[in-house]
């Protein structure tokens, strides 16, 4: 299963000068944490830097995709090739475990209708993010199956719209 795991704002903003722009939101993280924690963790160059976000994420593995050719990211496996194939590759070889795609904007974008399902937290409030990730094109062809709405954000979860032949 291939899964994508993300938080925006109401503009869709993700990100501020490499981090994340709304407080510090002890609930999101603990529902990432539930979510990722003993799966798979794919992610870009930008999210892998981010300097408020641990490298690598603990009890995860964790692969970063990049055109940089580097010998070793501490503790990450690196991609340089087409991240299509990393995903269906990481798929195949572990099919006890989740993949998630968990940023940033640019990789979530170059995924569309890739994902088996979208685990979207959406913070209450504009940011003036300078990272933003068109989210109505990223939920297109799935449904909404599930929504948690507290005072300062939402969970939701959408799943791929099965696709019927004629």
């Amino acid at each position: 299963m291939i899964n994508a795991i993300f938080a925006v704002d109401q503009e869709g903003g993700m990100g501020l000068d490499g981090c994340m722009p709304w407080p510090r939101n002890e609930s999101d993280l603990a529902w990432f944490k539930m979510h990722t924690v003993g799966h798979i963790v794919v992610m870009g160059r930008g999210t892998w830097e981010a300097t408020d976000m641990p490298s690598p994420l603990p009890a995860r593995i964790n692969w970063v995709i990049t055109s940089k050719v580097e010998p070793a990211l501490n503790g990450a496996n690196i991609w340089f090739k087409d991240p299509v194939q990393l995903l269906y590759k990481l798929e195949r070889e572990n099919p006890s475990k989740i993949i998630w795609v968990i940023g940033g904007a640019k990789l979530l974008s170059s995924l569309e209708g890739i994902f088996d399902r979208i685990y979207l937290t959406e913070i209450a409030g504009e940011f003036g993010c300078n990272t933003t990730i068109a989210i109505d094109a990223i939920l297109a062809g799935y449904k909404r199956i599930y929504i948690n709405q507290h005072l300062d954000m939402s969970h939701e979860i959408y799943e791929k719209l099965s696709r019927t032949t004629n």
